[in-house]
């Protein structure tokens, strides 16, 4: 009977501890990412039609060297779609010219994340360019479990539901199969093996050069303009390109 109990307790005490350790894991921001893009990754799969593609983890360089990660580059018959995951929990504010949003947590703690939208955006202008064709590509900013009700009046910033309908939508851009096996072999052949490391430092430097009033595509300065919200920073290459800096 005490070899029964004596087991219960340290049974117990083993679940109370791999909990905990579990619990830590999942903090971990890369770790959090990695499962929240599996997540959507599978939601898709299941999603694709015949000979429709999918392409997770996609990393390239620029030709200044720059790195480029897209988690991920879906191919179907009714268009491309580039989406960024992001698996933040809490409460998602921000506005679509804002440089960086804002994420408050269960404990009401706020948090800056760089505006995924600008940064998706980021991400196919490169992708093209790396492709060298003229492609109309969807831009598509996926929240696995964050309340983005604040967010509704962007485009394109969706949650699981709303991703899976924004992929089965008609549009005027249609692909056939041998145009999406073509595309796929393209981009098959031109991914790189690049390391998280090389491209964290490229990631730190692009916030650097952002902050430096230098556009993150062109590597020109930004200047001071006028829209009819009032006076922003956008790039001195337009209309070529499109970023803005919120002043």
């Amino acid at each position: 009977m005490k070899g029964w109990i004596i087991f219960s307790i340290i049974a117990f005490c083993s679940i109370i501890v791999i909990d905990k350790i579990t619990k830590l894991i999942l903090r971990i921001p890369k770790v959090n990412g990695y499962l929240g893009e599996k997540r959507v990754s599978r939601i898709i799969k299941r999603q694709l039609k015949e000979n429709e593609k999918i392409l997770n983890d996609y990393r390239f360089k620029t030709r200044d060297g720059k790195t480029v990660q897209i988690d991920h580059i879906i191919i179907k018959t009714n268009g491309i779609f580039v989406i960024e995951t992001k698996n933040y929990t809490g409460i998602i504010k921000g506005k679509e010219s804002q440089l960086e949003w804002t994420q408050i947590s269960r404990a009401n703690k706020k948090y800056k994340l760089y505006n995924p939208v600008k940064q998706n955006e980021n991400h196919i202008h490169k992708l093209i360019h790396h492709l060298q064709q003229n492609l109309t590509v969807k831009s598509l900013v996926v929240f696995t479990k964050a309340d983005i009700k604040s967010l509704e009046n962007i485009p394109n910033v969706c949650n699981l539901k709303e991703m899976k309908i924004i992929l089965e939508e008609k549009s005027t851009t249609t692909l056939n199969k041998n145009q999406i096996e073509d595309l796929y072999n393209i981009l098959i052949t031109r991914k790189e093996n690049i390391k998280d490391k090389e491209h964290i430092k490229n990631i730190k430097i692009m916030q650097e050069n952002i902050k430096n009033d230098i556009c993150p595509h062109c590597k020109v300065a930004l200047i001071i303009k006028k829209g009819k919200n009032g006076y922003f920073k956008g790039c001195s290459n337009y209309p070529n390109c499109k970023f803005t800096k919120k002043i």
